[in-house]
């Protein structure tokens, strides 16, 4: 599908779905139809809807508490990861139930790898990642040296 949905969901994070519930945009009796289809697939759409509260979710900073906007957060096994966005650095990646290997990236800082992140059916796992920079890093060694 090449919609505004599909879009969305590959260039900017977006995890927006529409659902459609038959074939028919115009029916002679909206109300009706509109009732009977609602009444009929309630409880499916619910039990979808739910699904979102199963994720991962959590934010990305830097060691002094800034939030890194731009960093990359991977599952293992899964091809796409999803962007640091949210000016707090917040992020939010749906996942079936399961134990995942998590990982946190930018470019200029250290990975950040969280091995065995256990994922429960309707529930929500916060993951919390703090990346050093390489420059940082770089910065302390040189005063070391400086001082021995």
């Amino acid at each position: 599908s090449s919609g505004i949905n599909a879009e969305y969901g590959v260039d900017n994070d977006c995890f927006e779905v529409t659902i459609e519930l038959g074939c028919c945009k115009y029916p002679s009796d909206a109300q009706t139809t509109f009732s009977s289809v609602w009444s009929d697939n309630f409880n499916s759409v619910f039990a979808f809807t739910a699904l979102a509260h199963q994720t991962v979710r959590g934010t990305v900073m830097t060691l002094d508490g800034t939030p890194l906007l731009g960093a990359t957060i991977s599952v293992e096994g899964i091809e796409k990861g999803v962007h640091v966005r949210h000016e707090n650095g917040y992020y939010w990646r749906p996942l079936r139930s399961g134990v995942y290997t998590i990982t946190a990236t930018k470019t200029g800082y250290f990975p950040l790898i969280r091995r065995n992140v256990a994922v429960t059916a309707g529930e929500t796992t916060v993951v919390n990642f703090i990346l050093i920079s390489r420059n940082q890093v770089r910065r302390a060694r040189k005063r070391r040296l400086r001082l021995n």
